[in-house]
């Protein structure tokens, strides 16, 4: 068994410090000769004795024999050109090392890299170093037959330094930094005694050194290992390859370390299975969250069951995500041997019990705790030839924690307080950058996140350093269109001029190929999801869902019997995954377009699916996605999809909606101080979600409470009043107390001069008319009459215009929730306004009519013949003659003045005339 030795040469590949020396060995397998094979051929040439062993000396001999131009070609003659490569040469480029070094002089492994397409350059003298512009090379350390430059004879090896400076030098730093693999080496081999020597002479620390023998000889593997160089003895031969046995053999240990096989896979040990799983999985246990994609992809042959079950502790529909290992499902990544471990290691799972040593529990529970970051609840311990009742297991049994991530908690309650934190964690340091660009601090996440680059590449973090980078480009973004709009700041000014010249993007793809292998493979599905490969490939899914709900949704208009075939628990599971990836590794894609739109779709499925219940409902992730990431509108625009739309949220939901998350917005909406109105739509989500749901009475006191807060401000517009007026509307359970205050607020601006343009505009426009319906119907008698008095002194300043509009709309508002005395002295105010002066008749009939509907004045013949008159002057404006005609068709039909009938009459026949005209003048203007 030597797992322990693969292990090593798999995570140096992987961190592109293997190097692999090839010898004649290896060009065995196409037929060309052994080191000493060459050597027996020129003792028989030159009739040399056969106890002659110095190989040098007879090589020196050869050449004093036969001149150097003979000597050339004589040698050459033993390697042909037409000589092709085997399936060992390609299986060592599949491995893809660093360097690829060889004693040998043939052509064979830079034809395969030509023929394959692997990018190395050839280096066989020294001026092909310094020439190289790759990173990765084939250095043929003893020259090549083109430039006449072999290394073979004695005075080659002892003038090696003097020939090859640069090389020598170049391959002594690789033996000190490097991993090294020797192949188609004997125990023997003077190349490999040469090297040894190098390693021995140059290097106070010496790397790992394996070389790959086929035959156990303890004495010779105890002299090289005082060299540092360890055996490793391959038996297994896989015949197909069909090869000689040692090629056989040779191809078949390289096939297995790049293809991750075991051997004697039965022989494993319940701890070395663990070990296998463990050492593939802890690269990802650097992050806070981890995708399903990167679960599915590093342990490979394996999937996802998603299932919902009902909880009978929490008497609820609980969604949940179980791994399967598979044993013959046919996979594009199916491999028999990886199936064999995993399957393995379902079974050390299944058989958990207090027998297992210390060590094998740590290192189980761990895996547990890296599937948990994933969102994984379980495993399927059944094969997956059983189809249906799969046997569940779950994995908190195993007494690992899932807490869900304070973070996340935190944003979900949209808790966003600042916080200090060590200055060389990288991990509180990206939770920082995070939460200024949750509070739109984007030049500090910009300055914090340059210094948290520097630190992932002095820390050697590179799956951190990944994400900060994309993070990184995000923040330019979001910058480049803030800076156009920075206004007085100096620091933002100094910041935008200084943009062209100091801020650029990362290439992340560039950046990615520069990271080790490991590191490449472990951040392969980051790269997907931040490329917006993983958002397009979850949105083309989620579409093809969303048209295939939406066609059962209009099919069940016509055929009610009808259910939905769904894929609810897949859907809402990695909806979750991809939330806790984002929000627990700080990725700032979150206001991106097609992250947005991925949310608001799944949302809709949601819905859609829920069509044939009583109600709607959302869990807390949910509603924290339709708080944050559903433009307000566009939220209104789905919910009006949907008929007799009921929200109906569990309570502890709904109280932390309530109680922790809008007064947490409101805070962060009146902290904002920028141009900008954020937080306005989650707080405007939070009032239309609620209004959509049945609060209690606490939960609407602490609604109003927080709403009292905005209304006393000069700051929140016109949609966010309409949402308030919405939800008011639409709760039942409101303390009559919190409604006094609310209008007794918006008495105290009009008197105090503290509102807006928009608080004017709803106070004269109606929009804000729920607090006084609920009042009167609670037949609420308001009686602050010194409150009253000192608002009507206050509106008595204002021009008439303004008192009109005032009195049609707040005023009779407040007139009907008021005391007798209090309506009295709105009525007497409303009759004494001044419109005499008014140059707007249309205002001035209208408010009239209106005082007569409201039965404040009588209508007199002064005021008919005032309306009478009125056609002639509206000069043909269609709605002032519609609103005139609409209060006296109100005073005819309803108050029975029959003295109004013929002008009722006259006047809907302007209005017709006038209508009709302006079609023909539309008409001609298409």
């Amino acid at each position: 068994m030597f797992s322990h030795e693969l292990n090593i040469l798999k995570r140096s590949n992987g961190n592109n410090k293997l190097t692999i020396f090839v010898g004649a060995g290896v060009s065995k397998s196409s037929g060309l000769p052994l080191w000493q094979d060459l050597v027996q051929m020129i003792k028989s040439e030159l009739s040399i004795n056969d106890n002659e062993t110095d190989y040098l000396k007879i090589a020196q001999l050869y050449y004093l024999s036969c001149g150097e131009t003979s000597y050339y070609q004589r040698i050459k003659e033993f390697f042909p050109e037409h000589i092709e490569p085997t399936i060992i040469q390609k299986l060592i480029f599949e491995l893809k090392p660093a360097n690829i070094i060889t004693t040998n002089w043939d052509s064979l492994l830079e034809k395969t890299a030509r023929d394959n397409g692997y990018i190395y350059d050839v280096i066989s003298k020294d001026e092909h170093l310094v020439q190289s512009e790759l990173e990765n090379h084939i250095i043929k350390m003893h020259g090549d037959f083109r430039d006449n430059n072999i290394v073979f004879k004695e005075d080659d090896y002892i003038n090696y330094q003097k020939n090859f400076p640069l090389i020598e030098n170049f391959i002594k730093s690789i033996l000190s930094t490097n991993t090294i693999l020797f192949i188609g080496y004997s125990y023997n081999d003077i190349n490999l005694k040469q090297i040894s020597k190098w390693i021995q002479n140059n290097s106070k620390s010496i790397p790992p050194m394996f070389l790959v023998v086929f035959k156990e000889d303890k004495n010779q593997r105890q002299y090289l290992k005082n060299f540092g160089i360890k055996t490793i003895l391959i038996e297994k031969e896989d015949k197909r390859f069909g090869l000689d046995s040692y090629s056989n053999k040779l191809a078949t240990f390289l096939y297995d370390l790049h293809y991750e096989q075991y051997y004697h896979i039965d022989n494993m040990s319940d701890l070395e299975i663990v070990d296998y799983i463990y050492n593939k999985l802890k690269p990802l246990d650097e992050l806070n969250a981890i995708l399903l994609s990167q679960v599915e992809s590093t342990i490979t042959n394996c999937g996802f069951v998603y299932q919902q079950f009902f909880n009978e502790t929490t008497r609820k529909m609980t969604k949940l995500i179980f791994i399967e290992f598979y044993n013959s499902l046919l996979t594009y990544d199916i491999n028999k041997n990886i199936r064999k471990i995993n399957n393995k290691f379902r079974e050390i799972l299944n058989n958990y019990n207090d027998g297992y040593s210390i060590e094998l529990k740590e290192k189980i529970n761990s895996i547990i705790s890296i599937f948990s970051k994933a969102n994984i609840d379980g495993y399927i311990k059944t094969d997956d030839e059983i189809y249906s009742n799969k046997e569940i297991g779950y994995f908190e049994e195993y007494s690992i924690l899932k807490n869900i991530n304070d973070t996340e908690e935190s944003l979900f309650n949209f808790k966003l307080d600042d916080f200090e934190t060590n200055k060389n964690d990288i991990n509180g340091l990206m939770k920082k950058a995070f939460f200024y660009y949750q509070t739109y601090a984007f030049l500090k996440a910009y300055r914090l996140n340059e210094h948290i680059i520097k630190l992932c590449i002095k820390q050697k973090n590179y799956i951190q350093l990944f994400l900060a980078m994309f993070n990184q480009n995000i923040l330019l973004n979001q910058l480049k269109g803030y800076l156009d709009n920075i206004g007085e700041n100096k620091e933002y000014k100094t910041a935008s001029d200084a943009w062209q010249y100091n801020i650029k993007s990362y290439d992340l793809d560039e950046k990615f190929y520069e990271l080790p292998k490991t590191v490449q493979k472990t951040l392969y599905e980051i790269k997907h999801f931040v490329s917006y490969d993983y958002l397009y490939s979850f949105a083309f899914t989620i579409d093809n869902e969303l048209d295939k709900k939406i066609k059962q949704k209009k099919a069940m208009k016509t055929n009610s019997s009808m259910t939905f075939e769904t894929n609810v628990t897949r859907n809402y599971s990695k909806h979750k995954n991809l939330i806790h990836f984002v929000l627990n590794n700080y990725v700032m894609i979150e206001r991106s377009y097609e992250f947005r739109a991925i949310n608001k779709k799944l949302i809709k499925i949601s819905f859609i699916r829920q069509i044939q219940n009583s109600y709607f409902t959302l869990d807390k992730l949910e509603i924290f996605v339709v708080i944050k990431y559903i433009e307000n509108r566009a939220l209104i625009e789905l919910i009006d999809e949907f008929d007799d739309f009921e929200l109906k949220l569990e309570t502890k939901v709904l109280n932390d909606l309530t109680i922790n998350a809008f007064p947490n917005i409101v805070k962060l909406y009146f902290e904002n101080e920028s141009i900008y109105p954020h937080f306005s739509n989650e707080l405007k989500n939070v009032l239309f979600i609620c209004s959509k749901c049945s609060l209690t009475e606490k939960q609407a006191s602490t609604m109003l409470k927080e709403i009292k807060h905005l209304i006393v401000s000069r700051k929140i517009d016109l949609d966010i009043y309409r949402q308030i007026n919405q939800f008011i509307d639409s709760q039942e359970n409101m303390s009559p107390n919190d409604l006094i205050d609310i209008v007794e607020m918006m008495i105290d601006k009009l008197i105090c001069n503290k509102g807006n343009d928009w608080h004017y505009q709803i106070t004269e426009n109606n929009h804000f008319w729920s607090p006084f319906k609920h009042l009167n119907n609670k037949k609420i008698s308001y009686n602050n009459i010194e409150l009253i008095t000192t608002l009507l002194n206050e509106l008595d300043k204002l021009e008439a215009k303004s008192q009109i509009q005032l009195a049609k709309v707040f005023l009779i508002n407040l007139y009907y929730i008021s005391s007798q005395e209090i309506q009295k002295l709105i009525k007497d105010f409303m009759i004494n306004i001044d419109t005499d002066g008014l140059s707007n008749c249309s205002l001035k009939i209208s408010f009239k009519l209106f005082l007569a509907l409201e039965n404040f004045i009588i209508v007199d013949e002064t005021l008919i013949d005032e309306v009478k008159k009125y056609p002639e002057m509206a000069k043909g404006n269609l709605f002032h003659l519609g609103e005139i005609a609409s209060q006296v068709k109100y005073l005819v039909e309803k108050e029975g003045i029959q003295e109004l009938e013929e002008l009722l009459k006259n006047l809907l026949e302007i209005v017709h005339d006038v209508r009709e005209k302006q079609k023909e003048w539309g008409m001609m203007i298409i």
